[in-house]
């Protein structure tokens, strides 16, 4: 810890363990990573709350769930501008 306090204070982890496999010392990033916690180099970063989506009602019969493509294309073959068929 003294080497990445004296030559990479303000890098993170991952880079830090780049730079010193570059000097020959091999250390993972994640022991690396809990080291700087500990010395208060590095700041743990909370995870994303994972969003919950509502699951939609099935339909009664098949193949009533109708789906839409309003894509822009070369309808009328050069002839006319490129249209949005739905």
């Amino acid at each position: 810890m003294e080497r990445v306090k004296e030559r990479h204070p303000d890098f993170g982890p991952t880079f830090a363990g780049e730079k010193f496999k570059e000097e020959g010392i091999c250390v993972s990033r994640e022991t690396l990573r809990k080291l700087m916690i500990q010395e208060g180099l590095w700041k743990a970063k909370r995870r994303k709350r994972e969003k919950i989506y509502q699951r939609r009602a099935r339909k009664s019969k098949e193949g009533e769930l109708v789906q839409v493509d309003g894509s822009f294309h070369n309808w009328f073959e050069d002839r006319g501008p490129k249209c949005c068929l739905i």
